[in-house]
């Protein structure tokens, strides 16, 4: 027997478990940093780099999940209607695709998109094998934060491309990270980005409202009856700079996301935090409401003032951009 420490989670398993466990474990964190990769070398290097470094890495992952099963059985799949949509939206896709004026694209898709039944079937096997390895709350939490670092690289990218500080695009093997009105960071477009970022802050008031319900909304202890040490140690502790990354993570994403001048996801953000607190109310998490609506309300704020200071006076961009942002598009 072995016991090691994964994903947020201490797992006592026999070594050949527990090697192949690290193994499917790690593969799911490098693919976490596949928005990083740009394949200069390659027809469409914002496309085709990112999709067989995922491809490759998923077939890699799933492999060792399926060593991993022959060793313990307990590693099978649990029931989930996520996973049951979404293998029923593999198998429409599929048959649309063979009754499609051209099959060839709709199962292997082409350089510019990379997309068909082929790669959608790539991210059904990936969420099979995150759903079975995954098993605790830690371990998600673990795996969302790791996100939420990649997403803080590319927002300070785009932050540089906003802002002319182009020192990447410096470098020979990424001239195409140049400066932008419109910023993409390494994504190559900017909806792309917006959606990744928009995704990632509503993850964040996710986080943050499961961190005060977990915890009973709990702040630091008083100063008071000989609680002076507990009250440093709360201020010293995981949870109080997990915190401090999400918000940072979030209030960059949001000012990055205004900097796409992507409406869409603007709107889609807005939409997803008025729906946040009316999904806690109809299924009865009281104890979520409060904290979540705290947290829509925030999202609604900083939008609104984002489009109050771009209207009025328009954003602080360097004077070779020549437009505001969010008049772009």
């Amino acid at each position: 027997m072995r016991s090691v420490f994964i994903f947020g989670s201490n797992v006592t398993a026999v070594r050949p478990v527990a090697i192949l466990l690290m193994g499917v474990l790690l593969g799911l964190a490098l693919l976490l940093w596949m928005p990083l990769v740009v394949s200069t070398s390659t027809l469409h290097p914002f496309v085709v780099g990112k999709t067989l470094y995922a491809r490759a890495i998923i077939e890699v992952v799933v492999a060792l999940w399926v060593v991993l099963l022959l060793y313990d059985r307990s590693y099978l799949p649990r029931r989930s209607w996520v996973v049951a949509i979404f293998g029923g939206y593999v198998l429409v896709a599929l048959l649309s695709a063979l009754q499609g004026a051209d099959i060839v694209h709709s199962i292997w898709g082409d350089y510019s998109r990379m997309l068909g039944v082929w790669n959608l079937f790539h991210w059904f096997l990936l969420t099979l094998v995150a759903s079975s390895v995954l098993r605790t709350p830690s371990a998600w939490r673990t795996a969302f934060n790791l996100n939420l670092g990649v997403a803080l690289l590319l927002s300070l990218l785009a932050l540089s491309q906003a802002y002319g500080v182009s020192l990447l695009s410096r470098l020979p093997l990424l001239p195409e990270l140049a400066a932008k009105c419109r910023v993409d960071a390494s994504l190559g477009n900017p909806a792309y980005l917006g959606a990744i970022l928009m995704v990632n802050i509503v993850l964040v008031a996710g986080l943050v409202t499961s961190s005060f319900t977990a915890t009973g909304g709990a702040g630091p202890p008083s100063r008071r009856d000989g609680r002076r040490h507990e009250h440093i140690r709360w201020w010293m502790t995981g949870l109080f700079w997990q915190r401090v990354f999400w918000v940072i993570s979030a209030g960059l994403a949001m000012w990055m996301l205004f900097y796409t001048g992507t409406r869409g996801t603007l709107l889609g953000l807005a939409a997803g935090a008025v729906a946040m607190p009316i999904g806690a109310a109809i299924w009865g998490n009281r104890r979520a409401l409060l904290p979540i609506s705290f947290a829509a309300e925030g999202i609604l704020i900083s939008l609104a003032f984002l489009f109050v200071v771009d209207l009025t006076v328009g954003l602080s961009v360097e004077e070779w951009c020549g437009e505001r942002v969010a008049s772009t598009r």
